[in-house]
């Protein structure tokens, strides 16, 4: 499912953060979270919850220069 998921040409990255927890890091103008949770429920994963947070304008400067405070 995973390599699925990385396979979404808005998919950017995905991060196993706990059994249970995957985050999906994207690049998208529209809302994506259908399309994703319509992946994941058809490769046989279950959706508890979906959240959408966006990265600061400093977070992103962290991300693209990789200093970590």
């Amino acid at each position: 499912m995973i390599s699925l998921l990385q396979s979404m040409e808005f998919v950017v990255k995905t991060e196993l953060k706990a059994e249970y927890i995957l985050e999906i890091y994207v690049n998208s103008k529209i809302d994506v979270k259908p399309e994703i949770n319509r992946l994941i429920v058809e490769s046989g994963g279950q959706v508890f919850k979906l959240m959408e947070n966006s990265l600061s304008l400093e977070d992103a400067f962290f991300n693209v220069t990789g200093i970590n405070l």
